[in-house]
């Protein structure tokens, strides 16, 4: 599906896959003759012959065609769809006129004769090549060693961009599978009011605010050459990621469902603002990297929780695909393709192309790349199909080529290259406690008096295997033996073999043992980033190999302290009161018409969810209207100035809109709003019951507990509408770390 998308919320789905179609796009004119378009995911138009039209998109719900310059050529007036399901769509130029239409072709009635060359050639894929290309899915989150599938039901999101954007893009992949998005773009409390309660949810994934954790103080990069400033604002950071962590703890408590927690993006290059230094190297990547350890980390202690390395996959998959930074400030930590650019609704001078002309996204990929990561992280929570031991062959496994007894002067087989990686990959293995065996036809003796000369260097040793089978020995009896010996069942073992007839005797005899190793470039991806070999043994980790038991039992009891000593010091309390945040209240009234755009493009921003429209035009007539309220608030903290962050609307004893900005959410001032508020409706039209109504949906859960946390109670709910009321008299619970100026 495409789309035009919003910054947070579900998007407008718009039509079909465009690109996997043919068009046939006739002009009115009749000197031009009908041709076959092709809508590249990039933007392209591809054509077999020469034509004007090099750039398409979808903006404000039209389908636009685009000249070499991004001027306007056409736009969609107008779509039908014949009897069989095939789409028209009729096209007007600049002046207005229909002068174009755009026809979608059955394959099925192409002509016979069509060349290759009328078409794009289509990129390699697993179905029209002879050698399968490997999706970014499938490449980061391999599923050779899958053999239970994980169906999922339902799926709660939370988060800050990238959690809204992964949210549109898979309700739309897997309409099958219900999503449910909240918005989180602080650091507090999580919410306790879910759509649903969490043991119905499959997972919950969640995605943290860098900017949230770090402050806006970064932004003035000049300030990272004072000394000590990188060393404060990552002191800060962990403070602060250390109460998201505590945060996370207290929201597991409502379930045991699987929590997924994404760590932050790095910068794609290195953010100083100084060349060479003797004395300042700490810099934005720096820090952002050590907060991902110490969330990986703190979230390592919870055996129901995990951290996905968001950062990691991006790198792999490339970041200038994926990554924001190129346009949006730092900390924003987004991904590039959210619809936050004004193209074509801001007149210039010179024409901006779309910025995926220059700035290419697999748009296409990402929803899938995102899915599958979820799927990675719950089956390594679940252990779906863990891996307890891998058996390995020698020839053309471990080393190149065969070795024979029968030709002892023939060279010996080669080691530079995969078989190398392969070594590693074992060490690895044994470290997250997989037992490693190793299974081959050749002689004991042979193989013993070479290892030596042919692992070299040495980075594995006979000793290194739990078990060892060489010999005539068939090979399924052999695999039992092992089995045995490592008391585990066929479908905990994976056998890695290059020889076909001895898979092909596995196969037959030992059906749920899962084979690989018929492409050796393929084997070390596998084995170390499936999901089935994370899972390890905690016995086999943290062994002692260079301190003393004294010392290391010394070094504990201080480390314990000093947890103690950080918990009992950084609380929300002390983090809050450090924000130093400020507010000023105005009472707009219908002359204040030159504060209306800041209030009309608050509304446009905000994440509180409201149930009327707010436009600049309307607020004149609105505030004139007898019992009617507008407050504006001015927020600003020790990092940055935020201008209007808030407004309240208010219709005598009735809320009707809440608006605050997310970039001021956390910082614990939602009641001290609310308060404001209530004061000014009690003095001015008496004590009586303040009520405020929110749309009964999961998207309205944020504000729904923003009110239940200030004192409001439910009253009534209908299928729109749930009504909240907060009792006559009461004001919301006060708030010390918030000053009025």
């Amino acid at each position: 599906m495409l789309e035009t998308k919003t910054f947070r919320g579900l998007p407008f789905s718009l039509s079909p896959a465009l690109t996997e179609k043919i068009w046939l796009f006739t002009p009115a004119s009749s000197s031009a003759q009908p041709c076959q378009l092709f809508l590249g995911l990039s933007g392209h138009v591809k054509s077999s012959v020469d034509v004007d039209v090099h750039f398409w998109r979808i903006e404000n719900h039209q389908l636009l065609f685009l000249d070499h310059d991004a001027s306007l050529l056409w736009q969609s007036v107008n779509i039908e769809y014949r009897t069989d399901g095939r789409m028209v769509v009729a096209l007007k130029d600049p002046c207005g006129n229909i002068s174009a239409l755009l026809e979608e072709q059955d394959p099925k009635q192409l002509p016979s004769d069509t060349s290759q060359n009328d078409v794009p050639s289509p990129q390699p894929t697993k179905e029209n090549s002879s050698t399968p290309s490997i999706d970014d899915a499938e490449f980061v989150f391999p599923s050779d060693l899958e053999r239970t599938s994980s169906a999922l039901k339902r799926v709660l999101i939370i988060g800050s961009s990238i959690a809204a954007l992964c949210h549109e893009q898979l309700t739309q992949q897997h309409p099958d599978i219900q999503f449910d998005f909240v918005p989180y773009e602080y650091v507090a409390p999580l919410l306790t009011a879910l759509p649903v309660s969490a043991e119905e949810y499959d997972l919950i994934y969640l995605q943290p605010s860098l900017r949230s954790v770090l402050g806006d103080d970064i932004v003035w990069g000049e300030r990272f050459n004072t000394s000590g400033f990188g060393d404060h604002v990552l002191a800060n950071g962990h403070a602060t990621l250390k109460q998201f962590v505590q945060h996370i703890a207290d929201f597991r408590t409502q379930a045991k469902t699987p929590l997924l927690v994404t760590n932050f993006l790095t910068p794609q290059q290195q953010p100083v603002p100084y060349t060479r230094s003797a004395t300042i190297s700490l810099s934005l990547r720096d820090i952002v990297q050590q907060l991902n350890t110490q969330l990986e980390g703190a979230l390592n202690k919870y055996p129901d929780m995990r951290m996905l390395d968001l950062d990691a996959v991006s790198s792999i998959v490339g970041k200038r695909y994926l990554q924001d930074d190129l346009v949006y400030f730092y900390t924003h930590n987004g991904i590039m393709f959210q619809d936050w650019d004004d193209f074509g609704t801001v007149k210039r001078d010179t024409p901006i192309p779309d910025i995926q002309t220059f700035y290419p996204s697999k748009r296409a990929a990402i929803g899938t790349l995102l899915f599958r990561q979820m799927i990675w992280g719950l089956r390594t929570l679940r252990h779906t199909d863990a891996v307890k031991a891998v058996i390995f062959g020698l020839d053309n496994t471990l080393w190149r080529g065969c070795l024979t007894e029968d030709n002892p002067g023939q060279p010996l087989p080669r080691q530079d290259g995969w078989p190398m990686g392969l070594w590693e990959t074992i060490q690895y293995l044994r470290g997250r406690g997989i037992a490693i065996a190793l299974c081959a036809d050749s002689d004991k003796e042979t193989v013993t008096t070479l290892w030596d000369k042919i692992i070299e260097p040495r980075f594995l040793s006979l000793e290194d295997f739990d078990c060892v089978e060489l010999g005539s020995t068939p090979v399924n009896e052999a695999i039992r033996t092992i089995c045995d010996t490592l008391k585990l069942k066929p479908a905990e073992i994976v056998v890695v073999e290059a020889s076909a007839a001895r898979c092909a005797v596995l196969a037959k005899t030992e059906p749920d043992i899962r084979i690989i190793g018929n492409n050796p470039y393929l084997l070390r991806r596998i084995l170390l980033w499936a999901a089935e070999t994370q899972a390890y043994t905690q016995n086999n980790l943290l062994m002692p190999i260079l301190a003393p038991e004294t010392e290391t039992e010394t070094e504990t009891e201080t480390e314990t302290e000093t947890e103690t000593h950080i918990d009992a010091t950084i609380n929300m309390s002390s983090l809050l009161l450090a924000m130093q945040c400020q507010v000023s209240s105005h009472r707009i009234t219908s002359e204040d018409t030159d504060l209306f755009p800041y209030i009309s493009q608050l509304a446009k921003a905000s994440l509180i969810i409201n149930r009327t429209e707010c436009a600049a035009e309307d607020m004149h007539m609105w505030l004139k209207s007898e019992g009617n309220i507008l407050l504006a608030f001015s927020i600003k903290d020790r990092f940055a100035d935020y201008g209007i962050a808030g407004a309240i609307f208010a219709r005598k004893h009735d809320i009707q809109i809440f608006l605050l900005s997310a970039r001021v959410q956390g910082l614990g001032i939602e009641n001290f709003l609310l308060t404001e508020a209530a004061q000014i409706i009690y003095n001015q039209y008496g004590e009586k019951d303040i009520t405020v109504s929110i749309p009964n949906n999961a998207e309205a859960t944020a504000t729904r507990n923003i009110y239940i946390r200030a004192g409001f109670l439910p009253v009534d709910a209908n299928n729109d509408l749930e009504t909240l009321r907060l009792p006559a008299g009461h004001l919301p619970k006060s708030n010390p770390y918030v000053t009025r100026t």
